[in-house]
């Protein structure tokens, strides 16, 4: 691929944004204060990524570790279809800091491998196995909360493909908002977060509409997930409507430094 200046310059800001987040991840072990760890632990009958449109088409099974301290997070995804096949590999390094009462940001970098399925001929034979392409991604994430129940923000996600047939740049922003911890009967509470995004994979890019569902209770670990995305007007190949359930199970304690 032929590097021009402005490409150049975003591989070095992904490659110091990655070393300063994932280098960072260190200091966690280095004080007596807390560490938390949870995670959890998703079936879908659609694995969908978050940019929504980059569903997997098929039913799958996803890890999610979280390990915290203070402000810094190591937040690792682990994706599988069903079939016991690595769809993707996500290795999230994330720092949040709250900006006085009413403003969060977010900062986060990871590097991930995604897995396909290619035909190679040895000795005559074709042969199908199994290969990574590798991408590097910062994303940006500032929040304005306006109530325990409401916040709004935007969300923006730059991604590089390094081998031969990844997408060399993708660009995610959205519009966002959370509308969560709402009662609707008793022990029983919902959280809706809709958006509007756009997304370029290289020269293909398109406008989105996508929203996630959840339905809760503090009496169980187990949380029902939906989520629908509709294309609005897009280049960029893919099913003008998909979604998916999920069922998730949330687990998490707390450790401390001896």
């Amino acid at each position: 691929m032929k590097i021009t200046p402005k490409s150049s310059v975003l591989r070095k800001f992904v490659l110091s944004i990655s070393l300063l987040v994932i280098g960072s991840m260190q200091t966690m072990g280095q004080s007596k204060d807390s560490i938390q760890v949870g995670g959890n632990i998703l079936v879908t009958n659609n694995g969908m990524s978050p940019i929504p449109t980059l569903s997997l088409g098929k039913p799958a099974a996803i890890f999610e570790l979280d390990i915290k301290h203070k402000r810094w997070a190591f937040e690792p995804q682990f994706r599988f279809s069903l079939d016991g096949k690595p769809w993707s590999f996500v290795i999230w390094g994330r720092y949040r800091q709250n900006i006085g009462k009413k403003l969060a940001l977010t900062l986060g970098a990871h590097p991930s491998f995604v897995f396909r399925s290619k035909d190679f001929v040895v000795s005559g034979v074709t042969k199908r196995y199994l290969t990574s392409v590798r991408f590097t991604a910062v994303e940006f994430a500032p929040i304005y909360i306006v109530s325990p129940h409401f916040n709004f923000g935007v969300y923006y996600l730059y991604s590089h493909g390094w081998d031969e047939g990844a997408t060399n740049n993708t660009h995610f922003a959205t519009i966002n908002a959370n509308w969560g911890n709402v009662k609707i009967a008793p022990s029983l509470y919902f959280r809706a977060q809709p958006q509007l995004y756009f997304l370029k994979l290289d020269k293909a890019e398109g406008y989105y509409a996508t929203s996630a569902f959840t339905l809760s209770s503090p009496k169980t670990a187990f949380v029902l997930s939906s989520v629908v995305n509709k294309k609005i007007q897009s280049t960029i190949p893919g099913k003008d409507f998909v979604w998916n359930v999920a069922l998730i199970y949330f687990f998490g304690k707390k450790y401390f430094r001896i």
